[in-house]
């Protein structure tokens, strides 16, 4: 078994620009496929469906997909460096940018409305937003909860349902003219661990626990934290207090990616200390690690059916492993027909589409003529 018939497709891109497409995420349906940067926008991907199956690296080839542009999101007035549409409603998506705001959009027949916003409350962007995934209510819980990590440490959930639907007016340079249609959204919940650093925090598979990635002021070791944040911050504070809350050592390094299978049966971590961590989530412990790369682990992203483990940082391509053993299966170029002559780019954030063995990633730009942008790839099975 190999990667072959590997197809590629540039959804734009930002010339010269670091702060280009820093973010990228897909809808429900995986017709749809939003991407962060200065100049946020959602494409429409068309095109055949393949698979990712172990075998050698795979570079591109001229590619079957389609990808069109339906949307230029227009909400912020800073750069945005991260998308997520909700996931179990293909309209919906949320945003966070440097203006220190998050929003949420219903996006429909190209054009977006803004239905909620959240003021960042420390600094100027957030570290990390994650939907609840839950389906359906399960003892209160449903998706329509966001975790908000800030860049102090702190993190809040809000109920995107309560959410403040004041919009910023603009004047005609696009600048803020400070006046705002409503009040400012209020968290349901705030957790916060006096010298501790929270980097990134997600929600469980069933939406009643939330997953942080710790680490302690001026320590690099960080740390696997989960805690039920339906008990509330006092009940959260007692349990760090007594040690009574779950904690495991995870990484030597902060976690600035982490993701659950969709079968909820593995948590992927990646770190500063440039390793990737597969965890069994039955026993929270760690199955195995892939060590391949040399610098920091940017972004891990699981298929739709759990198999295959994509991992990505600054250096070349994107990393294809074994989701149980972390064996590599492939690695995937970033380029079209790369020479082999230099760097063929690596990339800030890496995601599957939900239902096909297809991969799209926010590339980050490498030399001077090289540009940053959302690229989409598909791969197929060959014997």
């Amino acid at each position: 078994m190999k990667i072959s018939d590997v197809s590629l497709h540039e959804c734009g891109g930002y010339h010269h620009d670091r702060s280009g497409a820093r973010s990228v995420s897909w809808n429900k349906s995986g017709s749809w496929l939003a991407m962060g940067g200065s100049s946020p926008r959602i494409w429409s991907i068309e095109g055949a469906i393949g698979s990712v199956v172990p075998g050698a690296s795979g570079s591109a080839s001229s590619g079957q997909i389609r990808c069109s542009e339906i949307l230029v999101i227009s909400g912020h007035n800073a750069a945005v460096d991260i998308v997520r549409f909700h996931p179990n409603e293909s309209n919906c998506l949320c945003t966070s940018a440097g203006d220190a705001t998050i929003r949420v959009f219903d996006i429909r027949a190209g054009a977006e409305r803004a239905v909620g916003r959240i003021d960042v409350q420390a600094g100027k962007s957030a570290n990390y937003i994650d939907w609840s995934s839950t389906s359906s209510p399960s003892g209160g819980m449903s998706s329509s909860h966001i975790a908000v990590t800030e860049r102090d440490g702190a993190v809040h959930v809000y109920d995107s349902r309560k959410l403040s639907s004041g919009s910023t007016s603009l004047n005609n340079r696009g600048a803020r003219s400070g006046s705002t249609t409503s009040t400012k959204s209020t968290p349901l919940s705030t957790f916060r661990i006096p010298k501790v650093d929270i980097d990134t925090c997600i929600f469980s598979p069933s939406g009643l626990h939330l997953v942080a990635a710790t680490v302690n002021k001026g320590v690099m070791i960080s740390d696997l934290r989960i805690w039920n944040w339906k008990d509330g911050s006092d009940a959260f504070l007692t349990s760090v207090n007594d040690n009574t809350q779950f904690k495991v050592p995870a990484h030597t390094g902060p976690i600035l990616s982490m993701q659950f299978s969709p079968d909820g049966k593995r948590l992927a971590t990646g770190s500063f200390d440039s390793i990737v961590g597969i965890w069994d989530v039955a026993t929270m412990s760690c199955q195995t690690s892939i060590s391949r790369r040399l610098k920091v682990i940017r972004g891990v992203g699981f298929s739709h059916d759990s198999r295959f483990l994509a991992t990505c940082n600054e250096e070349d391509g994107i990393d294809i492993a074994n989701a149980s053993t972390g064996d590599q299966v492939g690695q995937l170029q970033l380029r079209e027909n790369p020479s082999g002559m230099g760097p063929t780019g690596g990339a800030d954030e890496v995601k599957w589409n939900p239902n096909a063995h297809i991969v799209a990633c926010a590339r980050a730009p490498t030399g001077h003529s090289q540009s940053s942008a959302a690229v989409v790839i598909r791969c197929r099975v060959s014997a």
